[in-house]
């Protein structure tokens, strides 16, 4: 019981921070830097990850299935987005 309790914990942080990570990717093609932006602006980075998300699922749905390895492909990269915009920018 415990052990199902921390693997859902940790899947939901991971899952999370993924999606933070194409909302700063998103802000950052469409947008100024998030770094630029008020405070008030940063609650919307969360939104702009789902949209994103969405919008990469809905074109990735034409040419692949979307199994365990696309997911883990898209939760890995947009991992790698939120580290990468959010501490080398």
């Amino acid at each position: 019981m415990f052990q199902q309790i921390i693997l859902f914990y940790s899947f939901f942080y991971i899952t999370l921070i993924s999606v933070i990570g194409y909302g700063f990717l998103f802000n950052k093609i469409c947008f100024t830097s998030f770094k630029s932006s008020k405070n008030e602006e940063i609650i919307y980075v969360g939104f702009y990850g789902l949209f994103f998300l969405t919008l990469i699922s809905l074109f990735t749905s034409f040419f692949t299935q979307h199994d365990f390895f696309h997911n883990l492909i898209i939760n890995i990269l947009g991992i790698i987005f939120f580290f990468f915009l959010n501490f080398y920018n």
